[in-house]
């Protein structure tokens, strides 16, 4: 079965989902903070450097409490792009204690040849625009771009800030909200500093792991979005969209779940806010699934609003 993910962009809308005809389920929104920011270019296209190692048997890790991808990473000596290679569809937001990882080599980090960590992965990488924040702080977003004609995934973003001497003032990892970068697509990335804040402050954006998917079109189903309305705050800082998600699932596939990614534009094509709808498997069925959602700036007013969506399938 294919993967297609069809994107909509529309103009004027929140976070309300109804994923059967008569449901209502109140969203997760990503709230505004006080609209001022700086933006930065986007840098050059990423490409990872890898080289090729020896062949050694995998064996597997258990996670434990508190552990990290790049903690389990650097415990055994490979590198995160390798890890997640090695671990195709795997997402690493939603780890869990006592989930088993394939951890490509002996301790020590023999590395399999044919894992796709060999494959430079372009992947286009902006600077953060950051926003302060009501308590001090800021909240930063950037945009992951897919400029291949593959499929990327495991998508992971380190945002450190600096002051203006160069001292580091705290450190976050952040991933998109959909594991699947589709082809020519593009997704955000988000971090919040607490208070307090250096004055000036610099905000750095590094790539950390981005690999070609493995089989996306039999691990994902095809999702069609459908928009029907959208309406607009008075000072364009919030938007609700209203619409529908339509599921094509295969006769043995089982839809794991349906997020559904909801970003607002601003006037010149930026990222400034974003939120996630959420569907169980107990409310997916083949009849098209309305959905409200209710996105929020960050900082500039909204002129726009971009959907996406993706159906892991077999509960992945």
């Amino acid at each position: 079965m294919s993967a297609l993910v069809v994107l909509a962009a529309v103009g004027c809308s929140t976070t309300v989902i109804t994923p059967t005809p008569a449901a209502t389920v109140t969203l997760r929104p990503y709230r505004p903070a006080i609209p001022e920011a700086t933006v930065t270019p986007p840098r050059e296209p990423f490409v990872p450097e890898v080289t090729p190692q020896p062949t050694a048997t995998p064996f597997t890790h258990t996670v434990e409490q508190n552990e990290t991808l790049l903690i389990i990473a650097a415990r055994y000596g490979i590198s995160l792009e390798v890890l997640l290679a090695s671990n195709p569809g795997i997402n690493p937001r939603l780890l869990s204690i006592g989930q088993q990882l394939t951890i490509p080599g002996a301790e020590g980090g023999q590395l399999i040849p044919e894992l796709p960590t060999t494959t430079p992965v372009p992947v286009l990488l902006s600077e953060a625009a950051c926003y302060p924040t009501i308590s001090g702080g800021l909240a930063c977003l950037a945009a992951v771009s897919n400029l291949t004609d593959e499929a990327v995934e495991g998508v992971m973003v380190q945002l450190t800030l600096f002051s203006a001497s160069g001292e580091t003032s705290g450190s976050t990892q952040a991933y998109t909200p959909l594991n699947l970068l589709r082809p020519g697509g593009t997704l955000p990335v988000a971090a919040t500093f607490p208070a307090p804040v250096p004055q000036p402050f610099i905000v750095r954006t590094k790539l950390l792991g981005a690999i070609p998917a493995a089989d996306p079109s039999t691990r994902y189903h095809e999702v069609t979005l459908g928009q029907a309305a959208t309406e607009a705050s008075f000072d364009g800082m919030v938007w609700t969209v209203s619409g529908d998600a339509q599921i094509t699932q295969g006769e043995e596939a089982v839809v794991g779940r349906l997020v559904i990614l909801v970003m607002g534009l601003d006037l010149n094509g930026q990222i400034v806010g974003f939120t996630e709808i959420e569907v169980g498997p107990e409310d997916v069925s083949d009849a098209p699934i309305p959905f409200t959602a209710r996105v929020f700036s960050l900082g500039p007013k909204i002129e726009d609003v971009l959907l996406a969506a993706e159906a892991p399938a077999n509960g992945e």
